[in-house]
């Protein structure tokens, strides 16, 4: 640690400062050179992925649009049943066939006995289409498919707050937990596993606290510890845990415990712990972070760095909900591809400007990375319209494996899915 920051005093800390997360970057003793990702190494070779490595197909699926369909921004996408079950930053699910005709919506927030407040997360069945609806108070609504009422689960502890939730079996739930603690200045992260009838199985958290940073001049502040909310997926019989800016992929053991798994050596571009919890870690340092969000299919972990001054291909971001006028703050991400067979990490370069993920060699068109993952390991994104019309625009690519869908595409159109198997 820097000379200035030997005086660091640690006040109600109650969590490693190694990332000031949920989970020790430290792994255990035990942890052997196989469960280390080395990304220092990675960075000496960046090259152009191709999706066809990872799947044998790809469809795209316009969606319908019409007035009982316009999705706001997506916030989950379920491919189960055949059918696209998709929630929105308004609270609704829709859900459309395998060709992207609208069904039907299930829409029934309020305070009812058979109503939802909100929808913070969503679930769906593989093996019944049954729709589970969790709102932040952690409650969990449940549908049939065909927006029948079927019951409510309470959570375990009302005092929390719920960030999301899996089944890890048809009556066994991981939740998500994130709480702000206003007055204390501090939070409290983890998870609670419990069944639906509100038997706790087991919980895991941690509260963060504050910290003295003395300077170079004895100037004091007190900053809060940064505590980042635990994300649980669950990837056929591995439940993994993770968090923004943590070194470490956790598993769940038999007995619900956290085990490091997979940790993520960044070497010399790691980032120093007070600098994260102080904010001081800006966009153009040479310090490497990764994203909680990963996923899972077969032996390859897909995961996305945040490289900021090390990014090879930074670009600005766009989005059509603000004006033109407004810039974002430079785009650093690179993804990056894991063999959890050979241990090797290959860092992607972007197939087109400002347009990371794989390239599509498969039907020709826009680069693809997944975000979402059915049960039968079909990976999923989609192309939101006007995204979709204006890259066509500045490259001058007729994406060939879409002239279909993109000939009449309105710019206000409901964005078109894509999937990958």
């Amino acid at each position: 640690m820097k000379n200035h920051k030997s005086n660091l005093l640690i006040n109600l800390i109650l969590i490693n400062l190694c990332f000031s997360l949920l989970f020790s970057c430290s792994g255990d003793s035990s942890s052997g050179k196989e469960n280390i990702i080395d990304v220092e190494n990675a960075l000496k070779n960046f090259c152009v992925g191709n999706l066809g490595d990872y799947a044998s197909n790809i469809d795209y699926i316009r969606l319908e649009t019409n007035d009982s369909s316009v999705l706001g921004n997506i916030t989950d996408i379920f491919l189960e049943k055949g059918l696209l079950f998709i929630a929105d930053d308004k609270d609704v699910c829709r859900i459309f066939d395998s060709n992207g005709k609208y069904i039907r919506s299930i829409n029934r927030i309020g305070r009812g006995p058979e109503e939802y407040l909100s929808i913070r997360d969503m679930y769906v069945s593989s093996k019944t289409g049954n729709i589970m609806i969790m709102d932040h108070s952690g409650v969990i609504t449940e549908y049939s498919m065909y927006g029948d009422f079927i019951r409510k689960i309470a959570p375990p502890d009302r005092e929390k707050s719920y960030l999301g939730f899996t089944l890890l079996d048809d009556n066994l739930i991981a939740a998500s937990i994130f709480t702000i603690l206003s007055e204390e200045g501090t939070s409290e992260s983890g998870y609670i596993i419990y069944d639906t009838t509100l038997n706790v199985l087991s919980r895991y958290s941690r509260r963060s606290g504050k910290i003295e940073i003395k300077g170079k001049e004895g100037e004091t502040v007190i900053s809060s510890v940064k505590l980042d909310p635990v994300l649980i997926n669950r990837y056929s019989d591995k439940t993994i845990l993770s968090s923004n800016n943590s070194d470490t992929l956790s598993l769940l053991d038999e007995k619900f415990n956290p085990a490091p798994w997979y940790i993520f050596d960044f070497g010399k571009y790691s980032a120093d712990p007070v600098d994260l919890i102080a904010n001081r870690v800006d966009d153009n340092s040479s310090v490497i972070t990764k994203y909680a969000s990963v996923i899972l299919v077969d032996n390859f972990l897909f995961v996305t760095f945040k490289m900021r001054g090390l990014a090879p291909e930074p670009f600005e971001n766009q989005s059509s909900q603000l004006p033109p006028n407004i810039i974002l703050p430079k785009n650093t991400n690179v993804c990056g591809v894991y063999n959890t067979i050979s241990g090797k990490l290959t860092l992607l370069n972007q197939p087109l400007q400002a347009t990371p993920g794989l390239k599509d060699n498969l039907k020709g068109g826009p680069p693809f990375w997944p975000m979402f993952i059915s049960s039968k390991k079909e990976m999923i994104n989609y192309y939101d319209a006007f995204k979709l019309i204006m890259l066509q625009e500045e490259t001058g690519i007729e994406f060939k494996g879409l002239l279909s869908i993109t000939k009449d595409l309105g710019e206000a159109d409901n964005p078109v899915i894509v999937i990958a198997k």
